[in-house]
Parts: C-alpha cells; structure tokens; sequence
C-alpha cells in the first residue's frame, strides 16, 4: 500500500517453509548480479521470483496462510472484557453507527487490544436501524467519538443497506469526509455478493481495503483459527481482510465469534492507521 514490496522465496514456499535460503540484494556473492537473487545454502543461485499481490499469493500457495495474522471483529454484543479473553493478531471493534449510537463498549474494548500490544480496528455500521442520513453526517459522528484512537486503529465503514444504485455515492462521500478531516483513509466493509454487484471496485478507486465477508463454509463451527489451513474462496482484487465465519470459537469465551485474516502484514496494518 505504501510502493514497498515483501520479497518471498518461493523456494521455501515449495519446500515446506524452509528458512535454509538467503536474500542477496544486488550483488553480495555475485558482484556482477543486477537483479535479486536467491542462493540456497548449497551455493547455486536460483531467481524464482514472481510479484504477486498478497491476495494473489494467499489464492496460489494456501501454505502461507496459515502464517497471516488472525483477528475477531465485535460489537456491544461481546462482553466489554472480550478483548482479555481470547487470543488474536488484532481486533476491529465496533464504535459508532448512524448519527445517534455509540457502542457503550468500546473504550473498554479498544483500550484492552491497545494495551495488550494488537492491532486495533474500528468501524461504523451505516445507516443504524434503517435511518436515512447523509454520509457527511455519519462520518462526523463517527469522527467524533473515536478522536483519542486516530492514529492508533485503521478505520472502516461497515455498509449493509439495501439500497442498490446510491450506495457507491454514500460511501465515497463518507470515506472523503474520513479522510479529508483526519488525514486518515476509511476502508470498506461489504459482504462478497455485495461487493461483487453493487460496488464492485470502488475499494480500488478509493484507494483503500476491502473487508469482506465470505462465509464458503456456510455456518459450520471453527474450533480456532483456520483450523484446516484453507479458506475456500478466491479473494476479490483488493481484498485485504477475509471475514470467513461468524461461528468461530476461541479458548476464553463460550459464544460464537467472527474470525478474521489478514491477506497483508503488520506493517500494511500500522501504515493504514496513519495514512
């Protein structure tokens, strides 16, 4: 997201994750090398590179998932402890929706993935309850009551309405207004046939994430974090955060959980904080 590029071997993706490869950059063992290389321990060298997207790599090699941070996303309907409870890579918490609600949670939710040292995201539902506001309106509410966590959470827009052929106009204006008041960018939350139909791309124009929920194993229970090692589904261009079940279970907590992965790095995350 920010012009820099993570060079992976795919050596040690063929090879079941080896770590017996180094990365010499312009030159090192071979001072007449203009290109990156990497040299196995035996001593040949081997240029398999292949730039890819984070999402294209997840699709082509399912091995490196496993390794991707995991996350739950919650809302008032999770104890305002949930952030102590279970474990996780990072935490999107819900913070405001329409022009009138704040989730009554939410310092105690955000402030317990802060302190534990994960990452920390909030988002807005649109249109709470079916109200009919401006975007303008709902991006300055939500401003308003998460203004001690700029800087510190990447920001989204969680858009569920019904309402074919506006819905691209609303969004850009609330994820504009985000951005043109805090300097900060507003990613899209959006179910995949929602994402595929209605606003398709728009992510793209906008320049920021697609959050996407795409449940391709239906409503079965997950014990833990991708327990099979696969997702089941091609991730959309874009698509940063994988939303793939609402009925996950975590040791630290009895009810059921949405689980998150992240198809990027820790760095992807604390650069869209800021940016």
């Amino acid at each position: 997201s920010d012009g820099s590029y993570v060079i992976h071997s795919a050596l040690s993706i063929y090879e079941n994750n080896k770590t017996d490869y180094v990365l010499d950059v312009l030159g090192g063992k071979d001072t007449n090398a203009a290109t990156l290389c990497i040299w196995p321990k035996t001593g040949y060298s081997n240029q398999s590179f292949e730039l890819l997207t984070v999402a294209e790599a997840v699709a082509k090699f399912p091995t490196p998932q496993r390794n991707l941070p995991n996350g739950i996303d919650v809302s008032s309907w999770q104890p305002a402890d949930i952030g102590w409870r279970v474990d996780y890579d990072f935490m999107i918490v819900k913070a405001t929706g329409a022009t009138w609600y704040r989730n009554p949670n939410l310092s105690a939710q955000a402030s317990a993935a802060l302190s534990r040292g994960k990452k920390l995201g909030l988002y807005h539902f649109a249109q709470e309850s079916d109200t009919n506001n401006s975007a303008i309106a709902e991006a300055d509410w939500f401003i308003s009551n998460i203004g001690s966590y700029l800087g510190k959470a990447v920001l989204f827009l969680d858009y569920e309405r019904d309402l074919p052929g506006t819905d691209s106009t609303w969004i850009t204006q609330f994820c504009q207004r985000v951005k043109a008041r805090t300097g900060i960018s507003c990613q899209i939350y959006a179910s995949g046939n929602w994402a595929k139909n209605y606003i398709n791309g728009l992510w793209t124009q906008l320049g920021v994430w697609l959050w996407q929920a795409n449940y391709s194993y239906g409503y079965a229970p997950f014990y833990g974090y991708n327990p099979t090692g696969t997702y089941m589904v091609t991730p959309q261009q874009g698509m940063m955060i994988h939303q793939y079940t609402s009925s996950g279970y975590l040791t630290g907590y009895s009810k059921a959980l949405d689980l998150d992965v992240l198809y990027g790095s820790y760095a992807d995350w604390d650069y869209r904080c800021k940016t």
